[in-house]
């Protein structure tokens, strides 16, 4: 459902599996039931329960496995959206049936590698730049795409996440794997049942979870699982999100399928405290933490599949506003000359207080946004899809 790099990605959610998909469109179809045994989920704000089947219900299967397969292809036009995007002061790279690297500040294309490949967000360095992709792990030269070193553990790789020169990657099979940034060079390697999201790394652990409703504490050194923690069943809808760490204290926000906020107070041993809080959005509509909450330090945000953006208090997590975009959902918010810029794919930029979410301005770009505004020294800069050919990345104007 994956900050350097989420996050947000135009390949369609890539790191929201396409399992999250088909799970959507279940949420869309809730109350419906099939007989012969089968049954459908209906969701509400709490949990989720198994409905019974009628008996009379069995002629209209065929129709239901129609809508279901239209809503799946709806639901998939319509998946959060996660950064496809990494920077250095002098390079930026795009993820986007492929990788492509630009310069800055002049945003000249420079060079493209894994044309027509589903790639994830890239780590980007001085040296070298880092991408998952449908393929496994990618490794090239910065100046110049030079091929370093590649490495598969047999399915989808997701955004790695890189610490004192080793890579974490999380993968669509499950497995876990650290790795030497220079040379690839495995470190090791564990697997946990399901899809895993990429990690989030505390000093001497890291913590991961996805598909099974469960979060995993990590130790980095070894690869060995030092405890497991349920949500009660519920998927994640984004990977967890790193809070500013107080003395003493590691701390996570989760968002769940069952439309709940999360906030874990963790250590090495497992979990401190637990605290529900109310996203104050509908089950229908699934919501994805924008994950870049250090853009107003005292704030944070979800992005909702109905378009809506809302921002929490990070001290007591009451929401503090609420502003109904439109459209699809948006890509995470950039704080820029003190206002907040929301984009989403189909090109509706939206420049926010900060304070109070109230629109200061809005323009509709005749562009297919790839992800996030981009802060170029003092300017934004937007990445476009192109039908032909690599994406684009252009300058975007902010004045009011």
């Amino acid at each position: 459902m994956f900050n350097a790099g989420h996050a947000q990605q135009r390949i369609r959610a890539t790191t929201s599996p396409t399992r999250q998909v088909a799970h959507e469109a279940m949420i869309l179809l809730s109350g419906a039931s099939i007989s012969s045994g089968l049954s459908l989920q209906y969701h509400n704000n709490r949990s989720a329960e198994r409905m019974p089947i009628h008996p009379h219900a069995r002629l209209p299967f065929i129709g239901l496995i129609m809508a279901l397969l239209a809503l799946i292809a709806g639901v998939a036009q319509s998946a959060p959206s996660f950064s496809t995007s990494a920077q250095t002061d002098e390079s930026v790279a795009i993820a986007h049936e492929g990788l492509h690297l630009f310069s800055a500040p002049s945003l000249q294309l420079v060079w493209s590698r894994l044309v027509r490949t589903k790639v994830h967000p890239p780590i980007v360095t001085a040296e070298r730049i880092v991408v998952g992709s449908s393929r496994g792990v990618f490794a090239f030269a910065t100046a110049d795409g030079t091929p370093l070193w590649q490495h598969s553990f047999g399915s989808e790789a997701f955004r790695p996440v890189l610490s004192d020169d080793i890579l974490y990657s999380a993968n669509l099979n499950g497995a876990l794997a650290a790795l030497r940034a220079d040379n690839g060079q495995v470190l090791w390697q564990t697997r946990l049942p399901g899809w895993i999201y990429p990690p989030v790394l505390f000093d001497s652990y890291l913590v991961t979870g996805g598909s099974h409703g469960m979060i995993w504490g990590i130790d980095r050194l070894s690869g060995e699982t030092l405890w497991k923690y349920s949500l009660g069943g519920s998927e994640l809808v984004y990977a967890p999100i790193r809070l500013v760490q107080q003395i003493g204290q590691d701390q996570l926000l989760l968002t769940t399928f069952a439309a709940q906020g999360l906030h874990l107070r963790i250590s090495r041993n497992g979990i401190v405290s637990r605290r529900h809080f109310d996203t104050g959005v509908a089950a229908f509509f699934e919501v994805v933490a924008t994950g870049n909450h250090t853009a107003s330090p005292n704030q944070w945000y979800l992005a909702g599949m109905d378009g809506s953006l809302q921002a929490f208090s990070t001290q007591n997590f009451a929401p503090r506003w609420r502003n109904n975009l439109g459209g699809r959902p948006p890509f995470e918010p950039t704080l820029h000359n003190n206002q907040l810029i929301v984009v989403n794919d189909e090109g509706r930029v939206h420049q926010l207080d900060p304070a109070t979410g109230r629109t200061l301005r809005r323009q509709h770009l005749n562009m297919s946004i790839l992800g996030p505004a981009l802060r170029i020294g003092q300017r934004l800069a937007l990445a476009s899809a192109r039908r032909n050919g690599p994406p684009s990345l252009e300058y975007l104007d902010t004045d009011i």
